[in-house]
């Protein structure tokens, strides 16, 4: 299934489950965002008490600075190579369309003081292409890479930053019955000449790897019914892909020699791996969610040795959950976050789920996060959308004061 119909149908679901829990105004409430200024602004901060010098730094600074209204579309993902680099990558449509019916590929960058949006290069053959990037890798200032899907006219894209503009390259081809005619839906790695890139193809996971001088299929095991939606590396012997096949959730381990299945269980329908993290080879975290159980958690943590389902702190006494999760970000055991809907930012302390404020939003609008990035403990992305009469670019930012809202 892809990335951008997913999200889009699952803020339904979460409107509804909300209206089924008795919540309104998903995530907060508050007034509507002030209109788009002529110049960027800085971004806006929440109120958050302040106690340490640093943080009254912040508190000040905070004091000063505006949010402009986020552009229409939405956020997929977001990968930062350091403090003061960054990509958040997805779509931007015309006001009150989705991405799957007008979205063009967007990618915004980060240099530590603004955020700048840079043009992507769609496929030039067919008019009027639509389509969204869906995952993104921050290699340095001047190496980055986004992968995504051009549903008109239906190719794979696979794009490369050199520090001055996108180029788009060609997808390698599947064969004559599939062609360059499938989805990629993330993408992570551990230098310039070891990425990963994932996706599906009639009913086949496909594992792209690139070593620096091209990109090819990697065997890996599929069942007719395997589709992946995550991948994250850290080191050349050590890589994990997350998704979904006909026996349930799947997490697939690359050991610097082939693809194997590590995890195939909780079985439900529809249930998916949607996102995976890992900050070292006995430290990884897979998050997902069932597009047909309404609102079916997952949060699983591997140690070194197995992976276990961790519910603690989320109010779970059933396989059934309340939230639907889509990214995950880990610095470390103790320093966890997952995103989603319902309740659409989770942190996990080394102990427990906690469920963590967001800036508010327009009462009766609905906040889907879908991608995180996190390079310390006290510095995170986390971007999404916002469904409030159509859908809004959602891009928040983590520091000291907490969560706070940027504009894209």
């Amino acid at each position: 299934m892809h990335r951008y119909i997913t999200r889009a149908c699952v803020a339904v679901v979460a409107g509804l489950a909300l209206s089924a829990l008795g919540v309104t105004g998903a995530s907060a409430s508050g007034a509507a965002p002030p209109a788009r200024q002529a110049v960027r602004a800085a971004p806006a901060r929440t109120s958050l008490a302040v106690a340490s010098p640093g943080a009254q730094l912040w508190a000040k600074r905070a004091a000063t600075r505006a949010a402009a209204a986020a552009p229409p579309g939405d956020l997929t993902a977001v990968s930062a190579a350091s403090p003061t680099e960054a990509w958040a990558v997805g779509c931007k449509t015309p006001a009150d369309v989705a991405c799957s019916s007008n979205g063009k590929a967007f990618a915004d960058h980060w240099d530590g003081k603004t955020w700048t949006a840079f043009p992507v290069p769609m496929p030039p053959f067919v008019t009027g292409a639509v389509g969204q990037l869906n995952g993104v890798k921050d290699v340095s200032p001047t190496d980055a890479w986004a992968v995504g899907y051009a549903g008109t006219p239906g190719v794979a894209l696979l794009e490369h930053w050199d520090g001055t503009a996108w180029n788009r390259l060609g997808a390698p081809s599947l064969g004559s019955l599939t062609g360059t005619n499938y989805p990629l839906n993330g993408i992570s790695g551990t230098s310039a000449t070891d990425l990963w890139a994932v996706g599906a193809a009639a009913g086949q996971g496909v594992i792209l790897h690139y070593n620096g001088t091209k990109w090819a299929r990697v065997p890996s095991p599929s069942d007719g019914d395997t589709y992946l939606q995550g991948v994250v590396a850290t080191s050349a012997t050590n890589a994990w892909a997350v998704g979904e096949n006909a026996s349930g959730l799947l997490v697939q381990r690359w050991n610097g020699k082939s693809w194997t299945t590590a995890y195939n269980a909780l079985a439900a329908t529809g249930l998916e791996g949607s996102a995976v993290a890992a900050s070292s080879s006995t430290n990884a975290w897979a998050v997902g969610w069932s597009h047909f159980t309404s609102n079916y958690t997952v949060t699983l943590r591997w140690n070194g040795k197995t992976w276990t389902r961790v519910t603690t702190g989320l109010g779970i006494t059933n396989p059934n959950g309340f939230i639907s999760l889509f990214g995950v970000a880990t610095t470390s055991p103790a320093n966890v976050w997952a995103v989603g809907a319902v309740r659409p930012m989770l942190h996990w302390n080394g102990s427990t789920w906690k469920s963590q404020a967001v800036p508010a939003e327009p009462s009766g609008s609905v906040t889907t996060l879908s991608g995180l990035a996190a390079t310390t403990a006290t510095n995170a992305w986390a971007v999404g959308h916002v469904d409030s009469a159509g859908d809004t670019m959602l891009l928040l930012h983590y520091d000291p004061t907490g969560w706070h809202k940027v504009t894209p």
